[in-house]
Formats: C-alpha cells, sequence, structure tokens
C-alpha cells in the first residue's frame, strides 16, 4: 500500500537519461528527424526503472521539411500495467522546441505511468479487503473498484458493481483504519462498518445511495439521480443496440439489458430450457448483416444487466425484455 506521500516523487535516473535528447539540433529535413526519432525509439526501449513501451509516429512534410509529427505512446503488453486508458496520442509541430516539447511530454507520460502503478496498487489490496469481508458476511454480491476513468459506475450487473475511485481517494487509501497504522480494535470497528453498509444493499447499486461513513471516505455516495449515473455508462436505448448492453426504461422503471447473438443450436437449448429470464429473437435469414452471418448468429439472446426498478425509490418493478 502506497502512502499520499509515495506519490509525486520524481524518477531523477530517468529524468537524466531522457533529457539528453532534448538538446538535439533540430533540421527539418525529413532524413534527419527520422534518424533521430529511431534513435530516441531505441532509447525508450532501455529507459532505466521504467516500463516496456511502444512508441510510433507518423511524419508530415511539405517538399521534403517536416511540418508536424503524430506519435502514439503506451505501455507494451507485456508492462506491469497494461491499460488501454494509457495509450497517447498526441502531435508535436516542426521548430526549434521540437525536441524539447517531445521529451517533456515523454517524461510526462512516464510520470503519469508510475502514479497509475502505484495506484492499482492500492486498488487491489482494497479490493482484496473487500473479497474477504464479503465472503465473511456471505454477500451475495461483489463491490469492487478501479480509477475513475469515465466516472463513478464503470460497471454494473446485478451481481456485482465497478465504481470509480477518485485519483486523490485513491492516493490516501492508506489512511483508512483497515490499512493505517493504528489500534487493531479501530481496524475492526472499520471492517464492521464496511460489512455493515454492504449488508443494508439488497444489490450493488444500492451501495451508491447508502450514505455511511464507508461510501463517504471512499466518495461513492451519488447524489445524482441513479438513472443519470447508469446513462453516462449505458447511453444507447436497448433498441438502437446491434449486440452488447443498453437502457430501457418505461415510466420511472430503468433497466439495463444485455443483447447476445448466439447460434442455432444455443437457441434450441434455451428453447428446450423454456426459462423465463431471457427472450428470444430469430434473425430473419434476408436480413442478416454479414457480420451476423460470419459469427454464425441465428437469433439473438437478452437478458437483464441489471433488473428493473423504480428510480424514485428503487424498489424491484416488473418490465418486458421486449
Amino acid at each position: 500500500m502506497y502512502k499520499l506521500s509515495d506519490f509525486g516523487v520524481v524518477n531523477e535516473e530517468r529524468l537524466e537519461f531522457l533529457n539528453k535528447y532534448r538538446n538535439w539540433k533540430w533540421d527539418s529535413a525529413i532524413d534527419d528527424v527520422n534518424k533521430k526519432l529511431s534513435d530516441l525509439s531505441f532509447a525508450l526501449s532501455v529507459v532505466p526503472s521504467s516500463p516496456v513501451v511502444v512508441f510510433t509516429k507518423s511524419t508530415y512534410d511539405t517538399d521534403g521539411a517536416v511540418t508536424r509529427v503524430k506519435f502514439v505512446l503506451r505501455p507494451s503488453k507485456n508492462a506491469p500495467l497494461y491499460l488501454p486508458e494509457l495509450k497517447l496520442d498526441f502531435v508535436v509541430h516542426a521548430g526549434e522546441t521540437f525536441y524539447g516539447d517531445l521529451i517533456d511530454i515523454i517524461i510526462s507520460w512516464f510520470e503519469d505511468y508510475d502514479e497509475m502503478v502505484k495506484m492499482f496498487t492500492n486498488l487491489d489490496e482494497l479490493n482484496a479487503e473487500f473479497q474477504k469481508l464479503e465472503e465473511e458476511a456471505e454477500i451475495p454480491f461483489r463491490v469492487r473498484f478501479t480509477y475513475a476513468f469515465k466516472g463513478l459506475v464503470m460497471d454494473i450487473s446485478d451481481e456485482y458493481i465497478l465504481l470509480g475511485l477518485k485519483s486523490a481517494v485513491i492516493k490516501n487509501l492508506s489512511s483508512l483504519p483497515i490499512f493505517g497504522t493504528v489500534l487493531e480494535s479501530l481496524s475492526e470497528d472499520y471492517r464492521y462498518r464496511i460489512m455493515d453498509t454492504l449488508r443494508v444493499c439488497a444489490r450493488p447499486l444500492d451501495i451508491i445511495k447508502t450514505k455511511t461513513v464507508i461510501t463517504k471516505n471512499l466518495e461513492i455516495f451519488s447524489r445524482k439521480n441513479i438513472k443519470s449515473e447508469l446513462r453516462q455508462l449505458f447511453n444507447r436505448k436497448i433498441e438502437f443496440v446491434a449486440e452488447g448492453d443498453g437502457y430501457k426504461e418505461d415510466g420511472d422503471n430503468f433497466a439495463i439489458i444485455n443483447k447476445t447473438g448466439i447460434s442455432k443450436e444455443e437457441y434450441d437449448a434455451l428453447l428446450a430450457d423454456g426459462g423465463e429470464d431471457y427472450a428470444l429473437e430469430v434473425i430473419e435469414p434476408a436480413n442478416a448483416t454479414k457480420k451476423e452471418e460470419n459469427a454464425g448468429y441465428y437469433a439473438y439472446c437478452l437478458t437483464f444487466k441489471v433488473s428493473p426498478f423504480d428510480t424514485r425509490t428503487l424498489v424491484n418493478t416488473e418490465m418486458s425484455l421486449v
């Protein structure tokens, strides 16, 4: 678990290594620029105390004189932490400050990456603690945490909720009694408070509308209408979704529905099962798309990802899938 003071620490060895490349003399000739960027690309593969990265470029020129270069910088899939959100697309324009500007951006990206690795280490410990407490309290659903790339609710179903925490909260997790160097009695009391918070929730989505010291400390209590929270994540009505997740609303009733393509064999098995917790929509052969034909889809299966509820009271309600 990283403490707040562990964040914002500059890697001096990396800084010294990369700063050597900021003083390259600018020459707009495309061959010169490409040669120097090729050398830099190799250097980025051996940066001290740093992840393996993928560094690519597209050079734009006018009559052989470079005008701008588009870059992509991201961690390799073999890096300690690989997330699509860590990919950086950026442009550096030609000029005397070209290499200095480029190195500034690269250094900033490495520093952001270091911070993210530390934050995800903290998140792993928080998630492990919640998993233990869920098992101890026999909670029938899971609450997990990640970095708030897109907002509070990052994913949700009737079985789990993935909540995005703000960076300030993640960096300060070590101050929570379950992690801090405090009396064991205070740590134990905080654990019971977490379990009590989970016990009062009938399902995952309830936690963001439950006001306790836990939801306050983690800043996951939301004053927004629950429908507004979910529509930030699921922003298309299910009838406009080709495949995937979408929402359905009927007055104050609201639900998230998953639509998945299935084969003829899967369709026959579901039909024989005769379950009531899904709906089947057969694809008319004449209307089948190339994607559906290539995937071997015969029909779509619709199920509730988040069961219908009244957005005013959060009480479960009834709603048809189609």
